[in-house]
């Protein structure tokens, strides 16, 4: 009896198998969407529907075979979890947010998903080549928005491709945002870790951001008043990647002449030695924000300041509060407990990739030689910059990368009120200069690189000077930079310095 039943049972299975209606399966990829046909060549009806559970039934009313089921199995796992078919259904579990669209005939039925966060298909390399420098073009000509609205395209089309991370990374810096440029960074070493270009990238970012130490050694002569020779050590330290902290020390041997008598205990001639030291601690803030809080010692003197910058698509805007800050602007402050107190506000602007601007309004309080000597001004200062990359008249010269760059800089400070028994003292923090340089950049290698400037300062108060200065930078290591050079600056007197600068990025 049982192998009677057997023997039914078989036969029907063998004449559902015979009886089956073939259906043919094609399918082709459009970028965000899919298209699945079904045709066949017998009659039969045909229902799809998608349920509440996201699942695709498309359901026949004869049983079916697909024979290219198999090999469309590898394109369909990327827009399905389950694939399967029983005798008459053909069966699909929808990835989340698939949206399908059918479309029957009376011999066949066309069904189409469509993944609306899939909208790029893998460009190859030399399309995304292109791709990359139209990204580099629009960075070069100011316009990171755009870059990274491309970039974005990108990620989606070729998702973890270095080079398209790298790219995601110098627009992130571009727009300010210095922890997400390093952190895509660090994805793309990780995919390529011997990509020396790529850690080169990381290199430059740390160096200005980063962990590292620094030491420099400076002397400067004021003609007839003062000479100074300045040493610095310090060393920022970087963690979380979010946040740092700091410090550095200076210490001046100093050597004053013809010196004003602002106090009873101010000789016409003088040497001596001074030190300060400044700690720090900041982060970088969502929304493009950045703090950093200051502590000043300097003997007697103990100082605070916070540093606040906002980054946004055209500059950046920034507030300094600082109060007891060491002061060592006036060659009299060297000998006692000279401070100042600051309130200023700095809006820079870039302006393209050739065009920068900077104005600040500043409000200060001088504490000069204790509290024996007071000040209050107001000030109003800035520059504007106009720079060229290789310029053709530079570049034929040179045969190297090059950058020339014109520069405006002018400087307003004027007195409100004073308190001192010297009667000129106020006029000692009067401002009114204008300083035009023309300054060259020149890449010679990896190894060397050199810097000049030459210019004329106009110094509405009396004393127009003409200004130059250079500087020759070395590496011998990526991980060590040097720097040494001469250097003129108008700071309310002509100063010239004598330089040698390290840094080592850690």
């Amino acid at each position: 009896m049982h192998s009677k039943l057997g023997l039914c049972f078989c036969f029907l299975l063998w004449t559902q198998v015979v009886h089956a209606m073939p259906v043919e399966l094609n399918w082709e990829t459009l970028g965000d969407r899919i298209n699945l046909t079904f045709s066949w060549t017998d009659e039969a009806e045909v229902n799809a529907e998608v349920t509440d559970d996201q699942e695709l039934l498309i359901r026949f009313s004869k049983g079916i075979t697909l024979p290219a089921l198999s090999q469309a199995m590898p394109v369909l796992r990327d827009w399905s979890d389950q694939i399967n078919v029983s005798y008459d259904t053909f069966f699909l579990k929808l990835n989340p947010d698939l949206e399908v669209k059918t479309t029957p005939s009376r011999f066949g039925i066309t069904v189409t998903l469509i993944n609306p966060y899939r909208k790029d298909v893998p460009l190859d390399d030399a399309a995304l080549g292109f791709k990359l420098v139209e990204v580099q073009f629009l960075l070069q000509r100011g316009r990171p928005l755009q870059a990274m609205e491309l970039l974005n395209k990108l990620q989606r089309s070729n998702r973890r491709n270095p080079s398209v991370l790298m790219a995601l990374a110098a627009a992130h810096l571009e727009l300010g945002n210095w922890a997400e440029a390093l952190f895509v960074a660090d994805q793309a070493i990780e995919l390529e870790p011997n990509n020396e270009g790529f850690r080169d990238f990381r290199r430059a970012l740390l160096k200005v951001r980063g962990t590292e130490a620094y030491a420099s050694a400076r002397h400067l002569w004021t003609k007839r008043i003062l000479v100074q020779d300045i040493g610095l050590i310090g060393f920022n330290w970087r963690f979380y990647d979010l946040a740092y902290l700091g410090a550095y020390h200076e210490w001046n041997d100093y050597l004053a002449n013809s010196l004003r008598p602002l106090a009873p205990e101010v000789p016409a001639k003088t040497a001596g030695h001074i030190q300060r030291q400044v700690n720090f601690v900041g982060a970088d803030l969502p929304f493009h924000l950045s703090a950093q809080f200051n502590w000043y010692y300097q003997e007697q003197i103990k100082g605070t300041g916070l540093d606040l910058k906002a980054s946004d698509l055209f500059g950046e805007t920034r507030l300094f509060l600082h109060q007891k800050e060491p002061y060592w602007g006036l060659a009299e402050g060297l000998l006692g407990e000279t401070s100042r107190d600051e309130t200023r506000l700095e809006r820079l602007f870039r302006l393209g990739p050739q065009y920068e601007l900077m104005a600040a309004l500043s409000k200060r309080h001088y504490d000069v030689i204790g509290e024996q000597n007071l000040a209050d001004t107001q000030a109003f200062d800035g520059y504007f910059y106009y720079s060229e990359r290789n310029p053709y008249w530079l570049v034929d010269r040179t045969n190297a990368p090059s950058l020339a760059r014109w520069e405006f800089y002018w400087t307003y400070e004027k007195p409100l009120d004073y308190t001192s028994s010297y009667d000129r003292f106020g006029s000692l923090f009067e401002q009114h200069l204008y300083i035009f340089r023309l300054l060259v950049q020149v890449k010679w290698s990896e190894v060397w690189s050199s810097q000049w400037y030459g210019g004329f300062a106009h110094n509405v108060l009396g004393g127009d000077a003409l200004l130059f200065g250079l500087d020759q930078g070395y590496k011998p290591m990526k991980a060590l930079d040097i720097h040494f050079g001469y250097n003129q600056y108008y700071d309310r007197l002509i100063t010239e310095e004598l330089y040698f600068q390290m840094r080592w990025p850690l």
